[in-house]
């Protein structure tokens, strides 16, 4: 979709927040989806990196699949 996600809890582009405002959670709880993203991490599946710049042009960084 193109929209930047970040791990960061207090951040507006939380993932989880993100996934249940679109509708893309699938019912499950908020507890749920944290731990899933924490495993995917964890495992190597996806990671925190640049995802493009700010309008003053430092990088913005959020998750992205991981290279294997």
């Amino acid at each position: 979709m193109g929209i930047p996600s970040s791990d960061g809890t207090r951040s507006p582009a939380y993932l989880p927040k993100l996934m249940a405002e679109y509708k893309l959670d699938d019912g499950l709880q908020k507890r749920e989806l944290v731990n899933a993203i924490r495993t995917m991490m964890l495992d190597g599946k996806i990671k925190r990196g640049e995802v493009g710049k700010r309008p003053n042009r430092t990088p913005l960084f959020g998750l992205v699949p991981a290279q294997e």
